[in-house]
């Protein structure tokens, strides 16, 4: 019995050794690709794109930024026409007293590297962001807190929202996106799960029952810390890919990464999200 288990197994090793095939990985070795992030907003007149090349995969470096680019912007119909302007200080192309509307679609152009990219979003119609509140989870011998972006969806119409969340205005790290599955011309009471310290204390020792944060030499003791939460209607297709990125960079694990669909025409990364943006304040507190 042992020699015929031996025999097989040599039998198995062979089968997968002439089944094995060497994969050639392409990790963007000396094929960069520019990466554009843009959003127009329906909230404001001033309106910024960020360019920079890709990086090899292996490469531990700030992205290159694209400072000589041409960047356009028109409605639709091509009317409304607005120029971007480079801002060194910024690092970003910046488009001043331009008009957004919702329920408008409009297209981007961007001109760089010797090529042209263009790509179009329209602006959904806006969800009122009513109020935050706070809700308080354990998390071994500490809380954790998150933040809840009060809303009533609309039913009967599809929704997506991305969050940008700032502590003591600084933003905090990740991509929180949602959609209203489930959720449809509800009241909407869905936590914003961020790291488990991102609106709690920096440091939380024993039985210490006050936020500790430290300023240079000084442990400062606080009862409160200010969050900001800005929420963005945006489009099925931006959503799509903000979601496909995140589960790329590991954040949740319930699909399997795949890339983003592009936005770009030409081969560029990136997105551009003509939506509509909200912010509302609260104090945490440990009270």
């Amino acid at each position: 019995m042992k020699k015929l288990i031996y025999i097989f197994s040599i039998i198995i090793s062979l089968v997968l050794t002439s089944c094995t095939k060497v994969i050639d990985i392409n990790l963007n070795k000396n094929d960069p690709k520019l990466v554009i992030e843009a959003s127009v907003n329906a909230d404001s007149l001033t309106h910024y794109v960020t360019l920079t090349n890709s990086i090899n995969f292996d490469e531990d470096i700030t992205p290159p930024r694209v400072t000589n680019a041409t960047i356009t912007i028109t409605e639709a119909d091509g009317s409304n026409l607005g120029t971007y302007s480079y801002d060194t200080n910024l690092g970003k192309y910046v488009l001043t007293n331009y008009l957004v509307k919702e329920g408008v679609t409009y297209e981007l152009t961007v001109i760089a590297n010797g090529k042209s990219f263009k790509a179009t979003s329209t602006v959904p119609s806006r969800v009122k962001l009513d109020s935050l509140k706070v809700v308080k989870y354990p998390f071994g011998p500490n809380m954790t807190y998150a933040v809840v972006p009060l809303r009533h969806d609309p039913a009967g119409i599809a929704n997506y929202y991305q969050f940008i969340l700032k502590k003591e205005d600084k933003r905090v790290s990740g991509i929180y996106v949602e959609d209203d599955l489930g959720l449809d011309g509800q009241l909407t009471l869905k936590p914003i799960f961020a790291d488990r310290n991102a609106f709690g204390p920096d440091t939380i020792v024993g039985s210490v029952d006050k936020w500790k944060k430290k300023v240079g030499d000084i442990v400062e003791i606080k009862d409160s810390i200010l969050v900001e939460v800005e929420m963005q209607c945006i489009e099925n297709k931006v959503y799509r890919y903000l979601f496909t990125l995140n589960l790329n960079q590991g954040k949740q694990q319930s699909a399997t990464p795949s890339n983003p669909d592009p936005l770009f025409t030409n081969g560029a990364l990136g997105y551009f999200s003509a939506q509509t943006t909200q912010r509302r304040t609260i104090w945490v507190t440990n009270k």
